[in-house]
């Protein structure tokens, strides 16, 4: 597997988000900085990272008021990463927080026991329409995909790996195949590492 995504840089800022309930100005604030570093590096360090939630001030009127989402941003490509609905009616208590916890931990043993139940179920998906499934690949997953498939195609752009893939892969193993490599970094390196 290609681990070059793994290496690009980030830099991702956490804000807090929320609409004021008098004036309806959005605003938000800056509460955590990841600093800049490779991309794995940064999952590893969300996971020990604890953000502490606190009201906003609203810049127009000065009512302070409790945020509704947080947002990760990455400061190098000017983008979102996500952003999180903050759910003040299901605040945990310490028992369940720590039960929570537990269970996140363990989610690479019940991953692994559903493992095949959920490639169906994913491949599945892909197979049912496979144009529209490709057009969520970025460029990284498919030269990923083509280079653990020891395919060497003269793909530069991602509309030229769309077409291509469209093209050469025809029968169900084929288009399981490369889907199931284009996302082993998704599935592996990032949802069981949220």
């Amino acid at each position: 597997m290609d681990n070059k995504i793994f290496e690009l840089p980030i830099h991702c800022l956490v804000f807090l988000r929320g609409k004021c309930k008098v004036c309806h100005t959005v605003n938000k604030k800056q509460i955590y900085d990841y600093g800049k570093m490779k991309y794995i590096d940064m999952e590893k360090k969300i996971d020990q990272t604890n953000h502490q939630i606190v009201p906003l001030v609203c810049s127009k009127c000065q009512t302070e008021y409790s945020p509704s989402e947080v947002e990760y941003f990455d400061k190098l490509r000017n983008i979102t990463i996500t952003v999180a609905k903050l759910e003040w009616g299901n605040m945990r208590e310490e028992d369940e927080y720590r039960r929570m916890e537990e269970a996140h931990k363990a989610r690479y043993q019940i991953f692994k026991e559903k493992e095949r139940e959920f490639w169906d179920a994913f491949n599945g998906y892909m197979l049912q329409d496979f144009r529209q499934a490709i057009n969520e690949l970025e460029k990284e997953e498919f030269e990923q995909a083509y280079k653990a498939l020891g395919i060497d195609a003269d793909c530069k752009t991602l509309a030229q790996y769309r077409k291509d893939a469209i093209q050469r892969f025809k029968t169900a193993k084929q288009k399981i195949d490369f889907w199931q490599e284009a996302n082993k970094y998704f599935i592996y390196d990032h949802i069981l590492e949220l």
